[in-house]
C-alpha cells in the first residue's frame, strides 16, 4: 500500500470511528425516521377530504393544503396564508414531526420531508467526507462469481475492494457530471435503493390498445396504468442527470417519473432492430399519476405508418430503476398500432 493511501486509511477509520460514537449516531435514527413518517403522513393527508370524518378534538391533518382541525366529528379547513401551505414536516433534533402552513411550491406537495430527509444526510458527516465509510463496504463485490456450483458457468466478473469508489478513473470517459453527454460517459454516483420483489414498478398501456388504429394527424391521448412508482419526481435533467440514487418512499416505493416513446415502424412484421435515436414521439410524464394513471395528449397526431409505443421507467434522477432479482417481469409496456 501507497504511504500516502495507508494515512488516508487511517484517517478514514478514526474519522468514522469518532462520528458513529457521538450524538449524531443516537440523533440519526430518529431523524431519519420523523422524514420517513412525515412523507407517509403526507401521504394520508391526500386521500383526505373536507368531508371526512374525525374522532378528536385534539386531531389535526392538511386538506387541499388548508390546515384542518376536527371539531365535533368533522374537519373545520383554516386557509394558510398567500404562500403557504399546510404540510407534515419533520423535526431535526427530536423524534416527531409538526404539521402546519409553509412555504412550498403547490406542484411539489411532499417536498417538505424530503428537503428535511436531504438535510439529515448533509448532516451526516459521512456524506459529506471524501472516504468510504466501512459500515457501506460491500466485501461481496471482491467475488468474481466462479465457483458456485449452483449456477451454469458464467462469465468472470470485476471485483473491487473499494465500493469501486474511482471506477471512473480506469476508463477514458468524461464525468456525466450531471449533464447529458451523447457521446458517452462515466457516472460516479451509485445506483441508489433497489425496491423489494413487492415494490417493483410495472405499466399498462390503456391507450392506444394493441393494434389501434388511429387517424393521421389527429391529435389523441396516451394513457398509461402504472403501479409500484410514486410518479411526480423528476429532476432538471439538464444539469442534475444520473447525478443522485434512486430513493423510494415510505412505502417503499422508487420515486420516480415514466416516459413514453413512439417509434416508427417498415411494418408489424419488421425484424431488424430500431434506431434509439430515431423516434416519431417522446414525451416525459412529469406530473403525478391521477387514480393510477398518466397521461400526455399527441397534439396534431402523427403521420402514416405503423408504430411501436413504449413505457419507460426512471428515477427522479432519469436514472433506470434496477430489480431486486433477476426473474421478473417487465418494469414497462409496448404496444403496436396504425396510423393510416
Amino acid at each position: 500500500m501507497h504511504p500516502t493511501a495507508g494515512l488516508l486509511l487511517t484517517f478514514c477509520l478514526s474519522l468514522f470511528a469518532s462520528v458513529n460514537a457521538g450524538p449524531y449516531a443516537r440523533r440519526k435514527a430518529h431523524s431519519l425516521q420523523n422524514g420517513q413518517d412525515a412523507i407517509a403522513l403526507n401521504a394520508k393527508f391526500e386521500s383526505l377530504t373536507p368531508t371526512s370524518p374525525c374522532t378528536t378534538d385534539s386531531e389535526v391533518a392538511c386538506i387541499n393544503d388548508q390546515l384542518a382541525r376536527c371539531v365535533r366529528g368533522h374537519f373545520d379547513l383554516i386557509p394558510c396564508d398567500v404562500g403557504l401551505v399546510c404540510r407534515a414536516s419533520p423535526k431535526i433534533d427530536s423524534p416527531g414531526m409538526t404539521i402546519g402552513c409553509v412555504k412550498e411550491n403547490r406542484n411539489t406537495k411532499r417536498t417538505p420531508a424530503t428537503r428535511a430527509l436531504h438535510a439529515i444526510r448533509q448532516e451526516d458527516p459521512s456524506q459529506t467526507s471524501l472516504c468510504l465509510d466501512p459500515a457501506v463496504l460491500s466485501t461481496g463485490f471482491e467475488n468474481d462469481g466462479q465457483g458456485d456450483t449452483t449456477n451454469p458457468p458464467q462469465v468472470q466478473s470485476q471485483t473491487s475492494s473499494n465500493n469501486w469508489i474511482n471506477f471512473c478513473k480506469t476508463v477514458n470517459k468524461p464525468l456525466t457530471n450531471g449533464t447529458q453527454i451523447p457521446g458517452g460517459s462515466c457516472n460516479p454516483a451509485p445506483i441508489g435503493v433497489i425496491p423489494s420483489v413487492d415494490n417493483i414498478p410495472s405499466a399498462k398501456i390503456i391507450f392506444p390498445p394493441n393494434f389501434e388504429t388511429l387517424a393521421k394527424n389527429s391529435t389523441f391521448t396516451i394513457k398509461v396504468a402504472v403501479n409500484n412508482l410514486e410518479t411526480g419526481w423528476a429532476t432538471n435533467s439538464n444539469t442534475t442527470f444520473l447525478s443522485a440514487p434512486v430513493v423510494v418512499n415510505a412505502n417503499g416505493d422508487v420515486m420516480g417519473h415514466s416516459h413514453v416513446v413512439a417509434e416508427l415502424l417498415t411494418g408489424f412484421g419488421q425484424t431488424t432492430p430500431t434506431n434509439p435515436k430515431l423516434f416519431a414521439f417522446f414525451k416525459r410524464l412529469e406530473l403525478p399519476a391521477v387514480n393510477g394513471v398518466l397521461s400526455t395528449n399527441v397534439t396534431g397526431g402523427l403521420p402514416a405508418g405503423h408504430y411501436r409505443l413504449a413505457v419507460i421507467h426512471s428515477g427522479a434522477n432519469h436514472q433506470p430503476i434496477a430489480a431486486p432479482v433477476a426473474q421478473r417481469g417487465a418494469m414497462g409496456d409496448m404496444v403496436y398500432f396504425t396510423v393510416i
